[in-house]
C-alpha cells in the first residue's frame, strides 16, 4: 500500500502527460526535470507544514476537526505543491530567457506539483506520521492526486478569477470532508467522496485536452 502513496502521483502525472500529448507514451526531459526541482522543494515545504500542524493543535470539536485535517492533510501539501509549480515555473522562464526550454503550461505545473507531492508524501511516511490504514495509505493519496489536477484545471481558468476561485476550493474542501467524515466514523461516504474527486480529475484532465 505505501507502493501506491509513492506512485499515485508520477502515475498521474504520466497519464496526464499521456492524455494531453496525444497519448504519447513519451515524457520530455524538461517536464522530468521539473518534476524533479518540484521534489526538492517538498522538503521545505513539509517542515513548514509540521510547524503549521502544531499551531493547530489537537482540538475534536466538529469545527476545529474540520480545520485541522482540512488544513494539515490537505490544503498545506496543496500550497506547498502550488508553490513549487510557481518556483519552477519561475526558474524555467529563467532559463527560457537565456536560451533553454520553454515554459510548458498546464503539463509544466503538474509536473512541479506532482514531484512534490510525492516527495512530500515520502517525508510523511519516513517520519511516521500516516497510521497504516486504508484512509491514509489509498484515499488519502488519490484525492490529493485529484486536488493536484483539479487546482491546474484552476489555474488555465484563471482570467476568470471566481470561476478558478471556486474550483480550487472545491479541490481542497471535497478531500477535507472526506478526511472529517473517516475521522468521525463516517466511511461509507468516504468512499463516495473519494470516487467523486476521482472522477472530478479525470474530467478535469479531459477539459484540459478539449481545450488544448
Amino acid at each position: 500500500m505505501s507502493l501506491y502513496l509513492l506512485a499515485v502521483t508520477p502515475l498521474t502525472f504520466y497519464a496526464a502527460c499521456a492524455l494531453l500529448r496525444d497519448r504519447s507514451p513519451v515524457v520530455p526531459v524538461d517536464l522530468w526535470r521539473r518534476f524533479a526541482l518540484g521534489g526538492l522543494l517538498a522538503l521545505p515545504g513539509y517542515l513548514a507544514a509540521g510547524l503549521a500542524a502544531d499551531w493547530f493543535g489537537s482540538s475534536y470539536r466538529p469545527a476545529s476537526l474540520f480545520a485541522r485535517l482540512t488544513a494539515t492533510r490537505h490544503l498545506l501539501p496543496a500550497v506547498t505543491a502550488t508553490a513549487a509549480a510557481v518556483a519552477v515555473g519561475l526558474l524555467a522562464r529563467g532559463a527560457a530567457r537565456r536560451g533553454g526550454a520553454a515554459a510548458a503550461g498546464p503539463l509544466g505545473a503538474l509536473a512541479a506539483m506532482a514531484g512534490c507531492s510525492s516527495i512530500f508524501a515520502a517525508a510523511e511516511l519516513a517520519a511516521g506520521t500516516l497510521p497504516p490504514n486504508g484512509m491514509q495509505l489509498l484515499i488519502v493519496p488519490t484525492l490529493r492526486a485529484a486536488t493536484l489536477v483539479v487546482l491546474v484545471l484552476a489555474w488555465t481558468r484563471r482570467g476568470r478569477p471566481l470561476a478558478a476561485a471556486a474550483i480550487a476550493a472545491s479541490a481542497v474542501l471535497v478531500p477535507g470532508a472526506a478526511s472529517y467524515l473517516h475521522a468521525v466514523g463516517a466511511h461509507a461516504p468516504v468512499a463516495v467522496l473519494a470516487g467523486t474527486a476521482a472522477v472530478a480529475g479525470a474530467a478535469a484532465l479531459l477539459t484540459m485536452r478539449g481545450s488544448a
